[in-house]
């Protein structure tokens, strides 16, 4: 359901990539060209988004 730009970006900046590459979200901005505020507000979003999720998925257990 998310959009592939936020779920690379966070995916990038959370597990790093395939070779064992960490992010910053300064070696992360430096690397993609793209501002440091938007990867932090991306990242934020994709966040919340996985706590809302989770949480629906709890309640939705709690029921059954």
């Amino acid at each position: 359901e998310l959009y592939w730009y936020d779920r690379e970006l966070f995916k990038l900046y959370y597990f790093g990539e395939i070779n064992g590459n960490k992010y910053t979200l300064q070696s992360l901005a430096d690397k993609t060209g793209i501002s440091r505020r938007s990867i932090f507000t991306t990242v934020k979003n994709v966040k919340n988004y996985i706590k809302k999720r989770l949480n629906e998925t709890r309640r939705i257990n709690n029921i059954l």
